[in-house]
């Protein structure tokens, strides 16, 4: 789908947010695939069945962040605008939430350690409720949706591999639509550029944070 912006708003201009957001989300994905790239098959497995839990509780949190996108013209934009917002994150969230004929980030996760043997697994407290939070400022809203992405995406991707499937190896994310959410609530002062690149960093290095504990946890059963 082609985003259009508001008047305000230069093509030139959300180019530039384009491109930063861009970089970011590759930077992100160069580092969680290094790290993931090293893990061996029952470490993968362990890992998916975490972001399992998260891409399940992904999906009604997307919708809560929607709505809350278009209640944005209650107080602070247009109705024109804030409905915009609203229909291009679900646009964008298209792997989360799925349609017909397409199978959705907690599908896919789910049926790639159903059959898989016994995995190791450990309960975590999810990130999840208080990052899409309607209090949560939405630099910070997105910048950890964005890192989700990254995770998610990278994730889904070595599982193909594993499993000799090409589908998911070819998604990528709506740079697009994300950049036009991120460029029109900067526009109007609703989202902090900092508070974002912050945000992402925090959850890669969370994510990063459960890899190594499942790497570690794989490490000591073998010494053991």
């Amino acid at each position: 789908m082609t985003h259009s912006h508001p008047s305000s708003l230069c093509p030139q201009q959300a180019e530039v947010f384009r491109q930063e957001l861009s970089m970011l989300m590759e930077d992100g994905r160069h580092s969680f695939h290094l790290l993931l790239r090293g893990m061996q098959e029952n470490e993968l497995l362990a890992t998916t069945s975490l972001c399992l839990t998260t891409a399940q509780l992904r999906v009604p949190a997307l919708l809560q962040f929607s709505a809350r996108l278009f209640r944005l013209h209650e107080h602070a934009l247009s109705f024109e605008t804030a409905s915009r917002l609203c229909k291009t994150l679900l646009d964008t969230a298209v792997h989360d939430l799925g349609a017909p004929d397409r199978i959705n980030f907690s599908e896919y996760l789910y049926y790639s350690v159903h059959y898989a043997p016994r995995i190791q697994n450990w309960k975590i407290h999810s990130i999840i409720p208080s990052l899409y939070a309607d209090q949560t400022p939405l630099g910070r809203v997105l910048g950890g949706h964005i890192a989700l992405d990254v995770i998610l995406l990278t994730i889904c991707r070595f599982n193909a591999r594993r499993l000799n499937q090409t589908d998911w190896l070819r998604k990528k994310p709506d740079l697009n639509g994300l950049a036009f959410i991120i460029h029109t609530l900067h526009r109007y002062g609703l989202l902090d550029m900092a508070e974002l690149h912050k945000a992402f960093s925090h959850v890669l290095e969370v994510a990063t944070g459960y890899v190594l504990r499942s790497m570690q946890a794989n490490a000591e059963n073998q010494n053991g």
